[in-house]
């Protein structure tokens, strides 16, 4: 049974670094944003840099915890992540001019 738990989390972080990569593309490498899911589960995406600023950069915030890395977050940070990115990639993603 925890195996089959394990395989669940592993493939749903995967599921968020993928749409973390699709994003990347999307706004094509450039940008520094931070990924917050909110106490109340609310998540959103906040523009820390110019648009054309290089490299591509995306941080996570969590329950006063920041990484670079979607592993270090709750599963429920990472499926708001996916959610929150699929709903950026149909408007056009990350960056309004």
């Amino acid at each position: 049974m925890m195996g089959a738990t394990m395989r669940g989390k592993e493939q749903l972080y995967e599921e968020a670094k993928a749409a973390v990569a699709a994003f990347r593309e999307q706004v094509r490498h450039r940008g520094a944003y931070r990924i917050v899911r909110q106490p109340d589960g609310v998540v959103s995406m906040w523009d820390l840099v110019g648009r054309e600023a290089e490299p591509f950069e995306m941080t996570f915030a969590e329950a006063g915890r920041i990484s670079y890395q979607i592993e270090k977050m709750s599963p429920e940070f990472a499926k708001g992540v996916i959610a929150y990115l699929r709903g950026e990639m149909e408007k056009g993603g990350g960056r309004r001019r």
